[in-house]
């Protein structure tokens, strides 16, 4: 699923979103107009930390994707009435055409798979993964149907789409 800025949404509801891989938070800046509310974000490294502590000073960092427990997503998802999307992108290195493309042989890759496991905790209504291109030909296309196959698992139907940032301002 893709969703971009150039209109607002019909159905006027107000989205709650939980951020993976947060970095300085981008998702927000491209859902401003949408009147969404980020309900928490997981980054570890620090200059992002500071950047996010400033920007959503109520918004909780659950910190290391791989420490986040099922019992804190629950309390998340208990505060808010439930979270409508999960949105991130795990580390592109390891996918990377530029990179050395080990893809889930790669420690970092993995991480795909902690995405999947907060996805499935969480159960939202939609998920995003936002990777790089070198993602859909990873280890001859096995790597994106891995985590093809892990959403379809927990009964998500899927679309993708590859995007070129330069055509969308």
């Amino acid at each position: 699923m893709v969703i971009t800025h150039a209109k607002k949404p019909t159905d006027k509801k107000s989205y709650k979103y939980l951020s993976l891989f947060s970095g300085i938070e981008a998702a927000s800046v491209a859902w401003r107009d949408f009147g969404w509310s980020c309900v928490g974000v997981s980054e570890i490294d620090s200059f992002p930390c500071e950047v996010l502590k400033n920007r959503f000073p109520n918004v909780p960092n659950l910190g290391d994707i791989t420490k986040i427990s099922e019992e804190q997503l629950n309390d998340l998802k208990h505060r808010h009435g439930g979270i409508d999307i999960v949105v991130g992108g795990s580390p592109c290195q390891s996918f990377s055409l530029a990179g050395k493309r080990l893809g889930l042989k790669d420690p970092r890759g993995n991480l795909m798979f902690e995405y999947c496991r907060v996805v499935r905790a969480v159960l939202p209504k939609y998920f995003i993964w936002e990777n790089v291109i070198g993602a859909l030909s990873s280890n001859g296309g096995q790597d994106f149907s891995s985590l093809i196959g892990e959403m379809v698992d927990i009964g998500y139907s899927l679309c993708w789409r590859v995007l070129d940032a330069q055509h969308f301002g």
